[in-house]
């Protein structure tokens, strides 16, 4: 029975699959940057975290988190301004770190 209703959904899934790569269309797709957010340096006598876009469109980083030793912060609660970084933008985050508890090892 269960290998019926597989076999039913796989068949209307390739179908409806199929009926959408026709080659009628003519319009070009916009080209769409990445964003390629990621950590750039960690300095543990200053305490200072550096994320730094190192794709091709910029991209809102309010939402994303910080962990560190079970402790987590959003980066919006960090600092306060524009957290859009535009690509090659790089933006210093003040955060505790702790070299001995395996923050950064």
């Amino acid at each position: 029975m269960k290998l019926k209703m597989y076999l039913k959904y796989a068949l209307i899934m390739s179908l409806t699959i199929l009926a959408s790569c026709g080659d009628d269309d003519e319009t070009t797709p916009p080209e769409i940057g990445e964003a390629n957010v990621r950590l750039s340096a960690v300095d543990v006598e200053s305490n200072e975290i550096v994320l730094k876009n190192f794709g091709d469109a910029a991209i809102d980083i309010s939402g994303f988190w910080i962990c560190n030793l079970k402790s987590y912060a959003q980066i919006n609660t960090l600092t306060s301004g524009d957290l859009t970084l535009d690509p090659d933008e790089t933006i210093t985050l003040d955060r505790q770190l702790n070299e001995t508890a395996s923050d950064v090892s």
